[in-house]
């Protein structure tokens, strides 16, 4: 079972790509735990070391990257993907190990890729 963390910036944002892993998971037989939230309240009151495999963050701007350093600094086994609307982060996310940065809007199969990337070799 592998568990990711989708927070979008918004609710539509978040039911979007998690309907976008659903079905990409679902098509590969991954029996998964989706938890999808749209604030980073909503985010860091789901998030716990060790509980979650993988999490998709697009928050946007700086919010989103302190948000996946945060993460790697508490969980460097909980592999990250950043959305962004700039490229501004690519290169700081090599530092914090994202397993994939995506800039908006993103395309499902872009978006397949990157998930891709993020359950391997779970």
């Amino acid at each position: 079972m592998v568990r990711i963390l989708i927070a979008g910036a918004s609710g539509q944002e978040s039911r979007t790509l998690a309907e976008w892993a659903e079905r990409r998971l679902a098509g590969q037989r991954i029996r998964s735990e989706l938890v999808s939230v749209h604030s980073e309240q909503q985010f860091w009151e789901r998030f716990s070391p060790g509980r979650f495999q993988g999490a998709v963050i697009c928050f946007g701007d700086t919010k989103g990257f302190l948000c996946a350093r945060r993460v790697w600094e508490a969980d460097r086994s909980c592999r990250v993907v950043l959305i962004d609307d700039t490229d501004r982060y690519a290169i700081a996310g090599y530092r914090i190990h994202l397993r994939d940065f995506l800039l908006r809007p993103c395309e499902e199969k872009r978006f397949d890729t990157a998930l891709d990337r993020l359950i391997e070799p779970y």
